[in-house]
């Protein structure tokens, strides 16, 4: 099989786990997907870091899309799109599935950042401003718990993956 395939199915079932991540959490979690740790990030960071940067950015806006369609709160605004965008470009420019722990920990990080920055942007815009900053302030203060939750998590499936990885890449 050619190693675009291979790259384009992984993709797709990964993307498809990050949709259903996304949509199970925002039925579980009150709040409207609004809070939590954002789990549906993981595969959306595994395909960045593995596979490549614009594989999990296209990843990424499919899978809001798609996470949209099945479980819709209210209309969809593709500036929204920015976020999952972010957690699926940002990991793998900073790192790869071999680099360093810390090296992951800052691309999640940084992903992170962008993600926040680019829902609040989204928020300001189809709710306002008196919103998207209360917001801001608690999804902030989430930020540390959270990139340690899906760096620790990223980092335990790249070291399980890693003999899978190597068969992929080789084979």
């Amino acid at each position: 099989m050619k190693k675009s395939l291979k790259y384009v199915t992984l993709t797709a079932i990964l993307t498809a786990i990050s949709v259903v991540l996304d949509v199970l959490s925002k039925m579980i979690i009150p709040g409207n997907g609004t809070f939590g740790t954002p789990l549906f990030a993981l595969p959306l960071i595994i395909i960045s870091i593995f596979i490549n940067p614009i594989y999990g950015l296209m990843a990424g806006i499919i899978s809001d899309y798609v996470g949209f369609m099945l479980n819709p709160q209210g209309n969809y605004a593709v500036i929204f799109a920015l976020s999952a965008a972010m957690w699926g470009f940002l990991p793998g420019i900073i790192s790869r599935y071999k680099s360093k722990w810390y090296l992951i920990t800052l691309g999640i990080l940084i992903a992170h950042v962008f993600a926040t920055s680019a829902n609040t942007l989204a928020l300001w815009i189809e709710v306002g401003k008196l919103a998207a900053t209360k917001m801001l302030k608690i999804r902030v203060s989430l930020i540390p718990v959270n990139v340690i939750v899906l760096s620790y998590l990223t980092i335990l499936i790249n070291q399980r993956m890693h003999p899978i990885y190597e068969t992929f890449i080789e084979g």
